[in-house]
């Protein structure tokens, strides 16, 4: 957890700015203030992003209050690993309040960053509230999450004309470095693979490609309509394989899920031979439109670590990783300028339609021209080898 909030003019304070859950319940401290006859507290938790009731919703309980104090500290535990309604227990001065309303979805599914919403009740009515993300780093509560028939469809292009245009140009670079950076390789890695960009390319490469991946129906697709690849459920950043097995490794879109990016890139290079390439691809933290708008919006909820081009560089040079070549996808410059308050992407939102199917690939290509400010980035890395040339 991070450093707690203090501002004394909020009821509610003393809470972190942030959760983290794995292995366990996660107990935190919350301080209220100023409260009066008849206040109460609540708690509720949605998916990140989605406050869609019930589906996306977890549940609430509101808690009674004491009365007595100008400032009463309370001890929140957050426990996603029982039955959902004990998810959340709270505490006063040692001894455990009950909830007095509550209501709790026993078919909910945990995902990867959950908002975890506190609220002081005046007579019934809400006078405050703070939101806090609650990150969930645990393989045993994602797995249910990544194993959903539907959870690919939040990646598909149908009816959307922008990231059509996007997978396509994904495709064209990708089938290009791999046929380029994977020549004279026996195995080759996928990362996170869903439904495998190698696949996606439709060609038949020369060397074997293993897919690994929580997303179990994904891997049951592969695994029925493209018998030459191997499957294999795994945690992308925790890979049961032996070191230095694959001459080269792709992980596509992974890199902004994993917890620690550090901890899984030295996890990708160790399963990769001395002289072995990998080949990553990541959105932008510092792409232009969050630039516009001083800001580090990720592109989609579930990301966690989304890292800007430079950082990305600081990583691999850290890593002992060479980069062998790097480009950008995508260049959001199509904004509305002249609108008061946040920016947004009009390419990918009013003009993502048929028509303007030229100016969306044109787009593509300016990525490649603006690197730092893409809004998508490609990187080819070397791992170096231990005599200091390149093993194939």
């Amino acid at each position: 957890m991070r450093k707690p909030e203090g501002d004394k003019r909020k009821m509610v304070c003393g809470f972190p700015h942030s959760l983290v859950v794995k292995g366990g319940a996660e107990s935190f401290g919350v301080v209220l203030r100023s409260l009066g006859e008849e206040d109460s507290f609540g708690v509720d938790i949605y998916s990140c992003g989605s406050h869609l009731h019930p589906e996306k919703h977890l549940g609430y309980w509101i808690f009674p209050l004491p009365s007595k104090a100008d400032e009463t500290r309370l001890v929140l535990t957050l426990n996603l690993y029982g039955e959902t309604r004990d998810a959340v227990k709270l505490e006063w001065d040692s001894t455990t309040v009950e909830p007095f309303e509550a209501w709790f979805n026993p078919e909910f599914t945990i995902s990867p960053i959950l908002d975890v919403i506190l609220m002081v009740y005046k007579r019934g009515e809400e006078v405050e509230r703070v939101q806090i993300p609650c990150y969930v780093h645990d393989r045993s509560l994602l797995e249910r999450y990544y194993s959903q028939e539907t959870h690919q469809e939040a990646y598909s292009g149908d009816s959307n004309v922008f990231l059509e245009v996007f997978h396509q140009e994904r495709v064209r670079i990708l089938s290009r470095l791999f046929r380029r950076y994977f020549e004279g390789a026996e195995r080759v890695l996928d990362v996170g693979s869903g439904y495998s960009m190698f696949r996606c390319c439709g060609e038949r490469w020369p060397f074997r490609v293993t897919c690994c991946d929580l997303d179990e129906p994904a891997l049951r697709v592969i695994e029925r309509e493209s018998p030459d690849y191997e499957v294999v459920v795994s945690d992308a950043a925790s890979l049961p394989f032996e070191d230095g097995v694959f001459n080269g490794l792709f992980a596509g879109e992974i890199l902004e899920h994993v917890v620690e990016p550090a901890e899984a890139l030295r996890e990708w290079k160790r399963v990769v031979r001395p002289g072995g390439v990998l080949i990553i691809t990541t959105p932008n933290g510092a792409r232009l439109l969050n630039r516009v708008n001083r800001c580090r919006d990720p592109v989609n909820p579930e990301h966690l670590s989304e890292l800007t081009y430079r950082e990305l560089w600081k990583l691999f040079e850290e890593e002992g990783l060479t980069v062998l070549y790097s480009r950008g996808i995508h260049l959001e410059f199509l904004f509305n300028y002249f609108r008061r308050g946040k920016k947004i992407d009009l390419l990918a939102t009013r003009f993502n339609r048929p028509p303007f199917r030229p100016l969306l690939r044109a787009s593509m290509i300016l990525g490649a021209l603006a690197r730092p400010f893409a809004y998508n980035l490609v990187f080819v890395l070397e791992k170096p080898t231990r005599q200091g040339r390149k093993l194939r």
